[in-house]
């Protein structure tokens, strides 16, 4: 968006989650991040992970906004 290059007050957008947590089958957070400001963060685990499932925990961006996720993909080596 040319108005985050411009420096005005919406240098972020207002939809996108900040922090999130990544949580496997035992409830241990496996990836976490904070003051994201990417509409597709990329995520590579530092290490081969077997689980069950996964639990995606998003923070409200604003009171105003629920958090929302749109589309996950996973990919194993």
């Amino acid at each position: 968006m040319e108005t985050t290059q411009w420096g005005h007050p919406e240098d972020v957008m207002p939809h996108c989650v900040r922090n999130f947590r990544i949580l496997d089958d035992q409830g241990r957070t496996v990836h976490s991040c904070e003051g994201n400001y990417q509409t597709l963060p990329h995520i590579r685990l530092e290490k081969t992970l077997l689980t069950k499932s996964l639990e995606i925990q998003l923070d409200h961006p604003s009171p105003q906004v629920p958090a929302s996720l749109f589309e996950l993909r996973c990919y194993g080596e």
